[in-house]
C-alpha cells in the first residue's frame, strides 16, 4: 500500500512567502511599464488614444494581479495552518487516547 496522504507544510510556507514576496514587488515593478509617455509624445492621435486606454487598462491588471497575489497568499497561509490544526489536534487526541503514536 502506498504512504498516505501527507501535506508538506513547509512547502505550503514557502509558496505563500513567495507569492507575498511577489505581491509586494509588482506595484513597483508594473509602474515603470505606463504608457502614458506615449499619450504626450503624439498628441492627438489615434495611437495616443489607443495608448491612454490600453494605459489605463494596464493599471486597472496591474492592480488585480496584486489583489490576487495576495489573496493567493492568504489561501495558502489559511490552508497551511488548518492543515497543522487539524494534524496538532489528532495527535493529541491520539496521545491521550492511545499514549501516543508511533
Amino acid at each position: 500500500m502506498g504512504e498516505g496522504y501527507k501535506v508538506d507544510y513547509g512547502a505550503l510556507e514557502q509558496t505563500a512567502d513567495d507569492a507575498h514576496a511577489l505581491a509586494a514587488d509588482a506595484p513597483g515593478a508594473t509602474k515603470g511599464m505606463r504608457l502614458n509617455r506615449v499619450v504626450a509624445a503624439l498628441p492627438g492621435s489615434l495611437s495616443a488614444g489607443r495608448a491612454a486606454k490600453t494605459d489605463g487598462e494596464w493599471v486597472t491588471s496591474a492592480e488585480q494581479l496584486t489583489t490576487d497575489l495576495l489573496g493567493f497568499a492568504t489561501a495558502l497561509d489559511t490552508t497551511a495552518r488548518n492543515y497543522r490544526a487539524a494534524e496538532d489536534a489528532a495527535t493529541e487526541s491520539a496521545t491521550g487516547f492511545f499514549g501516543g503514536l508511533p
